[in-house]
């Protein structure tokens, strides 16, 4: 017999999530029940729906999208740690971190910001190539931050990598990579072994996603990806992306 139980595991003025979690009380749980099942709405901050938002499950690499009421389920996850990206366009996304039990049930609701949107079509030409839109803004960036020109990274380049890891293009960028994990480059000696290295930050579509001495190379699946930004060091990232815990930055734009 399973008896469920539920309780509020967080509220705030972004979430409200609420937990289901199966007990056993007598006899073994069927191995359908080993799955953890993510569900809720996506909505703005006037309580709308959003139809069309995207919920991307970075761990497990599965992308759902909101129904013409908001709602959205993602069924058969595995148990563990997940990162879901909450985003729509014109909004500005939402990372939720969970540790997913087996036989978890887990309702949210996501309450997104809108932001303002630049309605004039920018066009900017750079190395040889026109990019438009949002593209162009991501060229624009890049090239006034006084970066190099191979931290602006396009669709173009994105797709001769898509059988691949990003790997060498974080390499070609000045980053390091060791045993497909990416570091911030040694800019100046470190005082002493005890000092920790300088982490890494990562933004997906504007929000920070994480922020570590160490990211892996595949943090988020190639295919997903429009455009990425490279900052080596704090000196050249915009202002957009400041971070004081992080000295190298990693902005990762997905396609819509």
């Amino acid at each position: 017999m399973i008896q469920r139980c539920a309780f509020v595991r967080h509220v705030s003025l972004r979430w409200r999530v609420a937990l289901t979690t199966a007990i056993t009380i007598a006899g073994p749980a069927p191995a359908a029940s080993q799955a953890a099942t993510l569900m809720g709405a996506v909505r703005d901050t006037a309580g709308r729906p959003i139809p069309g938002g995207e919920v991307l499950g970075l761990t497990s690499r599965r992308l759902t999208v909101a129904s013409t009421t908001g709602r959205f389920l993602f069924s058969d996850l595995a148990a563990g740690p997940e990162v879901f990206v909450i985003r729509a366009l014109g909004f500005r996304p939402e990372r939720l971190a969970v540790a997913l039990a087996p036989g978890d049930t887990i309702e949210i609701e996501a309450v997104l910001q809108p932001v303002a949107q630049i309605l004039p079509q920018l066009v900017i030409e750079a190395e040889g190539k026109v990019f438009r839109g949002r593209l162009a803004e991501i060229a624009k960036r890049t090239m006034a931050s006084g970066a190099a020109a191979s931290s602006f990274i396009d669709r173009e380049e994105i797709d001769r990598w898509l059988p691949f890891d990003l790997g060498d293009v974080f390499r070609r960028a000045g980053l390091l990579v060791t045993n497909n994990e990416v570091s911030c480059p040694r800019l100046a000696p470190r005082l002493s072994q005890s000092q920790p290295a300088p982490n890494v930050a990562v933004y997906l579509d504007g929000a920070l996603l994480q922020e570590s001495q160490r990211v892996g190379v595949d943090i988020v699946p190639v295919r997903w990806l429009e455009a990425i930004e490279i900052y080596r060091s704090a000196a050249t990232r915009p202002i957009e992306y400041h971070s004081p815990n992080s000295s190298c930055t990693i902005a990762l734009w997905t396609r819509q």
